[in-house]
């Protein structure tokens, strides 16, 4: 059982005065004395200053933004612009500092700091009183949304819902980096609260406040850049839906297993979750994701809500939402799903998003590649070569094997300019000729860097044969990641009732070079210590980074990424796969 205080919002009355607070109305301040604390919907950012809000947030809150909030903040608008100010400059710079008006405030902000340090140490006293009889707090601290943060406390609700049409762009910027500052001001203040727990009461996001569509590109892409920099902090968001969110459920799914903690509320009239069984009267329902995701991707572990709701963990809604009717079901608009979780899979270790981890005999692989016949002519010298590359990996365990990939949803609906996870991607050859592509498979990995630096030594100890047999061992080794990598992708897909079309490789015919470190950045490579260098070039620089078509019935690809290689006629690999086709 745990408390949440209400003793910090009821006893900051003093300091409010001192403040002269202008966004709240308060007992004596506007309400009577029996009545509860007012907020004041009003304007405080106009659309014009979303740019000088972009430039410089820290500078628009001093001069601007304080001043319009609070009385005792009005000196500040006639402090310098820090950025320049540098050697003279600084110090002619700091003039403003003597004005009457700047010391005022000054003067008036150290009043209020002070009642606020006395109403703090009466809230931390009660704090470890409560604790020692047993009822520890429920939560640290509590956060705001992005989207929450500038609607109710910059534009206002008038201006926002304008700015959805009129100023979508800026709109975006701005959300993206109140998403940065927020999440820095909330891990600040956790940590040093000693509870991971953020409560982030949310009003603007459910059914009734904004469409769907409006939702998908406003409300949630910030709100989840803001969990998952709290949930890599080891933090544990517990967002609390304060209306009716049935039409946001197959979205907010998006987010890890066991690492978010959600009260949500789902009415009957609402779409609901595919197969739930609707609640007979609106119920706040939480929600508690399943710890092991990988169990909940097939759909085995899920947890009875209240209300007759079940919730199967671990699978993501394609937020494009893409439709398919047949049969009895024609009239429920169920759509199909795409898992928008990203796998870390270290084939030494597994490190999953839950903390979870699990060895792996690495040894498996190089296993695999030892049975494998030799590539081109084979004779006596490069058997033997061979072998002994493949016996030098194993005894100084030189393969430090991982990979990464996500299954990114579209954000747009498919064309020849891509745009997924933020990124864009010009790769009209992923378009299909039927069917619907409804997101992207980017994929890294990587044999690590022990491999290449053993063989430069080796060059350097006068032994090219076996450093170049371990060059190519290293090749096979890095296919051989490829493809499980690959495999792992489809199985995952086709649990989903998902298709893949086609395959491009950064620097082929279809996706320029330049595009690697989009690729990189959606199947999230810094993860498994993938870096992109000078020329674009992947270090370590034994890596291979990927990109698959994902969608709905897509068809098979009449092309390969091999068709323009200057190569194809001699190559030995394209030769070997038509013959087999062939048969």
């Amino acid at each position: 059982m745990g408390f949440t205080p209400m003793l910090m919002g009821t006893s900051m009355g003093r300091a409010l005065e001192k403040l002269d607070f202008k966004q709240l109305q308060w007992p004596g301040h506007g309400v009577g004395d029996m009545q509860p604390f007012q907020y004041l919907d009003r304007e405080y950012m106009s659309a014009d200053e979303y740019d000088d809000f972009l430039f410089d947030p820290t500078g628009f809150y001093i001069q601007k933004y304080l001043p319009r909030v609070a009385g005792a903040f009005e000196g500040f608008d006639k402090l310098p612009s820090f950025p320049g100010l540098h050697y003279f400059r600084l110090v002619g710079g700091i003039r403003p500092f003597a004005l009457p008006e700047v010391r005022a405030s000054f003067e008036k902000i150290v009043a209020a700091a002070e009642e606020v340090n006395v109403f703090f140490s009466h809230h931390i006293d009660w704090v470890q009183k409560i604790n020692a009889a047993g009822f520890p707090l429920f939560n640290g601290v509590n956060a705001v949304s992005p989207y929450d943060f500038i609607a109710d406390y910059f534009r206002g609700a008038t201006g926002m819902m304008k700015d959805l049409y009129r100023h979508k762009d800026k709109l975006k910027l701005v959300l993206d980096k109140a998403a940065v500052f927020l999440t820095k001001m909330t891990i600040t203040n956790a940590k040093l609260s000693g509870n991971p727990i953020v409560f982030i009461p949310i009003h603007w996001a459910p059914d009734a406040f904004m469409s769907p569509k409006q939702f998908e590109e406003f409300w949630w892409p910030p709100f989840r850049k803001m969990m998952m920099g709290l949930i890599e902090a080891d933090l544990i968001p517990m967002p609390m839906w304060e209306s009716d969110c049935t039409k946001r459920l197959e979205i907010i799914k998006d987010i890890p297993a066991g690492q978010v903690h959600l009260l949500v509320r789902a009415h009957r009239h609402g779409q609901g979750l595919r197969g739930a069984r609707r609640p007979r009267r609106a119920a706040r329902q939480p929600l508690t994701f399943a710890a092991d995701h990988r169990q909940a991707g097939r759909g085995r572990c899920r947890r009875q809500a209240s209300g007759g709701q079940r919730l199967a963990q671990g699978r993501q809604a394609d937020p494009r939402r893409r439709l398919r009717h047949s049969g009895r079901d024609a009239h429920r608009q169920r759509a199909r799903h795409v898992r928008c979780g990203a796998e870390i899979r270290w084939l030494n270790e597994i490190t999953m998003a839950d903390g979870e981890h699990k060895r792996l005999r690495s040894t498996d692989i190089l296993r695999r590649v030892s049975v494998a016949p030799v590539r081109g002519r084979a004779n006596a010298l490069r058997t033997r070569l061979r072998g002994e590359a493949l016996a030098l990996a194993r005894e100084e365990q030189l393969l430090a094997a991982a990979y990464s990939y996500r299954i990114v949803p579209l954000e747009e609906p498919a064309a020849p300019t891509l745009r997924a996870g933020g990124e864009i991607l010009h790769a009209p050859r992923l378009l299909p000729e039927s069917g619907q592509l409804t997101a992207l498979g980017c994929a890294v990995c990587t044999v690590g860097p022990l491999i290449e630096a053993r063989v430069r030594s080796l060059f350097d100890e006068k032994r090219p044969s076996l450093a170049l047999a371990l060059e190519g061992l290293g090749n096979e080794l890095l296919f051989e990641v490829s493809r499980r990598v690959q495999d792992r992708m489809l199985a995952v897909a086709v649990r989903q009732g998902l298709t893949f079309g086609g395959e491009l490789r950064a620097g082929d015919p279809g996706l320029e070079l330049e595009a690697q470190s989009a690729v990189l950045r959606l199947a999230q490579a810094d993860g498994i210590g993938i870096r992109l260098g000078r020329g674009h070039l992947m270090q370590p620089l034994k890596s291979v980074s990927m990109v698959f078509g994902v969608g709905i019935d897509l068809p098979k690809t009449d092309w390969s990424r091999c068709d323009d290689c200057p190569s194809r006629a001699k190559c030995g690999l394209i030769g070997r796969a038509e013959a087999l086709q062939a048969v």
